[in-house]
């Protein structure tokens, strides 16, 4: 048992302000629905697209609605037990944080007591794992740098939070004072924007971000099930496709984290993972295994020079 300080139990102070929403309007990013025969060669399907996609710098493929790959991660062993750390993102601080110091990886640091997780504070002036029974990581874990070390938590444990967090956050009562109503992805979009443009409350928020194959291990399974093989052997499972035939990738040797070896992403509302550029400017591609929409933005220079962002 937990106690009431625990960022588990900390009421949520912040509130909707959808009077001051500030989605931005950009362009939509072009989405692609394959066919069960395009589907089957992966590098192919990403080539015959790419003239179409590349202007935008961005896109979506929805598989073909026979391709449902089970999801390790909701094995009991994984969902109930295994814990994996976090990040705490000040999302009214993304745009003027200061950075952080990176330590030498000898020094040990202390882990920052988080006891405001999900509570605001009124602006002055304006208005594998191991062993399922330890966390996969440890204080003495590489600082990751510009955000400071949250709970390690398990997949239920960080399900349950996020699903209070939203609920609280976007709370609206009717006229007998029960809460029926679920903000459109729209609404959270405009709300996320106006805490980082013009913020009036302190929001925080956690991030399971860059967690390697050790932590969690892969949302796709990699060994062989009479009613997965389709699945295992897939070039859109990302544990294959960099070594597909064809893939530059494939000449490489190591098992590089992050490039060869995919990471997993476990994020709640108003989660960022911040403007950046890939690794030697390589394509990006990301599975979503469940849970709510995700918004992606690229900002993509054209052939002329201009910058173009989409969504």
């Amino acid at each position: 048992m937990e106690p009431p300080t625990s960022p588990r139990h900390r009421k949520v102070l912040a509130r909707w302000l959808p009077d001051e929403s500030q989605r931005p309007v950009v362009d939509e990013a072009p989405v692609f629905s394959p066919s069960l025969e395009e589907f089957e060669d992966t590098l192919a399907y990403i080539e015959k697209i790419r003239p179409l996609a590349e202007p935008y710098g961005i896109c979506r493929i929805i598989p073909p609605s026979t391709w449902k790959p089970p999801c390790r991660l909701k094995e009991k062993t994984i969902w109930e037990h295994t814990k994996f750390p976090t990040r705490i993102q000040t999302v009214d601080l993304l745009q003027n944080r200061e950075p952080m110091k990176k330590k030498p990886k000898s020094r040990k640091r202390k882990r920052r007591r988080n006891t405001r997780m999900g509570s605001s504070r009124r602006r002055s002036g304006s208005g594998s794992a191991s062993s399922p029974s330890k966390p996969a990581s440890s204080p003495e874990a590489e600082e990751k740098f510009g955000f400071n070390s949250g709970s390690d938590f398990t997949l239920e444990e960080f399900e349950r939070y996020a699903m209070y967090f939203k609920k609280a956050y976007f709370e609206k009562k009717d006229s007998v004072g029960e809460t029926k109503w679920t903000p459109s992805v729209e609404e959270i979009e405009g709300e996320y924007w106006r805490i980082v443009e013009q913020p009036t409350d302190e929001v925080e928020v956690y991030y399971g971000a860059d967690l390697e194959n050790r932590v969690l291990g892969s949302g796709f399974y990699k060994k062989a099930d009479s009613d997965m093989d389709q699945y295992v052997v897939s070039g859109w499972n990302l544990n294959n496709l960099p070594r597909l035939p064809g893939s530059v990738l494939s000449f490489e040797d190591c098992d590089i984290s992050g490039v060869l070896v995919p990471w997993l992403y476990v994020g709640m509302c108003f989660s960022s993972f911040c403007w950046h550029v890939e690794d030697h400017h390589l394509y990006s591609l990301n599975y979503h295994h469940f849970g709510e929409p995700k918004v992606w933005k690229q900002c993509n220079r054209t052939r002329e020079g201009d910058e173009k962002t989409s969504t």
